[in-house]
């Protein structure tokens, strides 16, 4: 999730919205890098963990969830 939260600060840096996703173990180290890069209170989304061995059916459901969401913290403020 850390990658993904240095691409989102860039973008939202240029003035993108944008939101990360990924899985609950990595959201501590996702936070400490939003605030070393200075934007503290990053939008993340979490998914179950791990992704790997959970059926296809079962990780759509988790990606219409998450789709769901960051397009709330997107539209809303």
């Amino acid at each position: 999730m850390s990658c993904s939260l240095h691409d989102v600060i860039a973008l939202e840096s240029r003035g993108t919205p944008a939101v990360a996703i990924g899985t609950a173990p990595f959201v501590a180290e996702a936070e400490e890098q939003a605030r070393v890069l200075a934007m503290p209170g990053q939008r993340l989304i979490t998914v179950p963990h791990p992704i790997q061995p959970t059926p296809v059916a079962q990780v759509q459901g988790y990606a219409e969830r998450a789709l769901a969401e960051a397009v709330d913290r997107l539209t809303s403020d």
